[in-house]
């Protein structure tokens, strides 16, 4: 019985092989309904700080139990195929200009497993054209809030043995990054200088104005985007 082991676990299957004759016989596993969560880089950060004394800020994180019950409870959770932490291209980026950047990659994978978003922008872009569907066929937007079509493989699968991760993106550059960053910081900081820092006005009142902006846009940036729902409305199908 020892030599007849675990060969493969894939999806919901697995597969037993003797490492003598190569009998093999394969047995179904029970469906599994995982917990998805996303952690944030600040949550991947502490984690990964937890781990590694040469980081700044490990001897703060360690010195807080929450960190410690938080990182063994998540890892106990994995194993356990109770829960699915997808990393995402926001991880990627802002880890690409961390000195640590292989901790950080490191600890995100290995709370996924390997699953990974599709695109922050790619699953905004689907919502707002069905929302732009909707508006032209007079009807509610449908969304599908199925995880399996956001994410690289389907996260209720029992997690398999080995998965295989690749290398730092060669199409996400770090100095890019760092110079986004930097032009970034300095209009911001403009921002603060030039305008909010002379106008001396309340928080009540920016956030106010910023929050009704936001929700009245002036009808010149309304017309395009009506005008072209109004040719899609007219051309649906009878």
């Amino acid at each position: 019985m020892d030599k007849f082991g675990v060969s493969i676990i894939s999806g919901s299957r697995l597969m037993r092989r003797c490492r003598d004759c190569w009998h093999q016989r394969d047995y179904r596993l029970p469906e599994l309904r995982k917990k998805i969560i996303y952690l944030d880089q600040f949550v991947i950060g502490n984690l990964m700080k937890l781990e590694n004394p040469v980081t700044k800020g490990h001897a703060t994180v360690a010195a807080d139990p929450f960190w410690r019950e938080l990182h063994d409870l998540l890892f106990q959770l994995r194993y356990l195929q109770m829960i699915c932490c997808p990393d995402s291209g926001s991880h990627e980026e802002e880890s690409r200009t961390s000195p640590f950047n292989a901790e950080l990659k490191k600890t995100y994978e290995a709370l996924s497993g390997g699953i990974t978003f599709e695109g922050f922008d790619s699953i905004k872009s689907k919502q707002i054209g069905e929302l732009a569907l909707a508006w032209a066929e007079h009807r509610e937007p449908a969304f599908d809030f199925d995880p399996r079509s956001i994410l690289s493989s389907d996260p209720n699968e029992w997690n398999q043995r080995f998965y295989i991760v690749f290398g730092d993106n060669p199409f996400v550059s770090a100095a890019r990054l760092r110079q986004v960053r930097t032009e970034l910081h300095t209009n911001m900081a403009r921002l603060f200088r030039d305008v909010w820092g002379k106008e001396k006005h309340s928080f009540e009142r920016c956030s106010g104005r910023a929050s009704s902006g936001s929700s009245r846009p002036s009808r010149q940036c309304r017309s395009p985007a009506r005008a072209r729902l109004r040719l899609l409305s007219s051309r649906r199908a009878p």
